[in-house]
């Protein structure tokens, strides 16, 4: 169907159609003859198709099959990144590396460095970095005693991409924070010192002895009691002070030790 804009409106209007159906058909080729199709959605309404391609471009300035000698960098030429979201990185070969994919603004000034360690026992390996910067470029040392018997980096800029975040530790995993809390009292948290080692502290029994068995041990303890007043021992220590008679019994340590500001002590 055509519309003329030359025609007026009413003598437009006016119109006549071999098939009534036809006044309603529209096809929509593109410049080759191909038909643009249209396709039903979730509303029950059709719409013109669309389909999203992606660009993903091999960066030649960042791969390279050069083997290299022990602490011999390759570093990759800067490239674009503008318009990509992804880049990502592969590399299969014989010794141990280091990988390090860097950003720029001005290729000159590489503000970004994020690094993984490359184990060759392991295989390949590869990682997908978000672009934060408009430049970006490869670097792979050998750490190696010898020089690499074979090698293939791989640098590729993928347009979209469900990245991971920028910062991972250096297998390439996610990294996470823990926390070792009380299980009532939630504001008491476990600690790592200096030397990486969960944080402990000893905790000092600062009086006597547990009270085991039904003897009293004199050798920890001392009874002092007044006007009848009594200490017993049978899962723990017992004492009645009969009121009555104004007793007044009492337990006392035989240890001595020297106070510990801050130091939790259990009786």
């Amino acid at each position: 169907m055509s519309y003329d804009n030359k025609i007026p409106d009413e003598e437009q209007k006016q119109r006549t159609y071999e098939n009534a159906a036809e006044a309603r058909r529209n096809t929509l080729v593109d410049g080759s003859g191909n038909t643009i199709s249209s396709h039903i959605t979730t509303d029950g309404d059709y719409h013109l198709g669309t389909s999203v391609e992606q660009n993903v471009v091999a960066d030649a300035n960042n791969s390279s099959t050069t083997n290299l000698d022990p602490t011999e960098v390759f570093t990759g030429t800067s490239t674009s990144t503008l318009g990509v979201v992804g880049l990502q990185w592969s590399l299969k070969t014989t010794q141990n590396c280091e990988v390090c994919v860097e950003q720029s603004d001005d290729e000159t000034n590489w503000d970004l460095s994020d690094c993984w360690d490359y184990r060759y026992a392991l295989g390949g390996a590869g990682g997908t970095v978000q672009a934060l910067k408009s430049y970006w470029r490869i670097k792979v040392t050998n750490q190696g005693p010898i020089a690499t018997t074979s090698l293939r980096l791989s640098g590729v800029l993928c347009p979209i991409v469900e990245s991971v975040p920028r910062i991972l530790s250096n297998q390439g995993n996610l990294q996470v924070v823990a926390s070792l809390r009380g299980d009532e009292n939630y504001d008491r948290h476990a600690w790592i010192n200096p030397t990486s080692e969960l944080n402990t502290s000893p905790v000092p029994r600062l009086v006597g002895t547990a009270f085991n068995g039904l003897v009293i041990d004199e050798r920890f303890w001392t009874p002092v009691v007044t006007n009848s007043a009594t200490i017993t021992q049978g899962g723990g220590i017992n004492i009645n002070d009969l009121k009555i008679m104004q007793g007044s019994p009492s337990e006392k340590t035989n240890r001595k030790f020297k106070s510990v500001v801050k130091a939790t002590s259990f009786n």
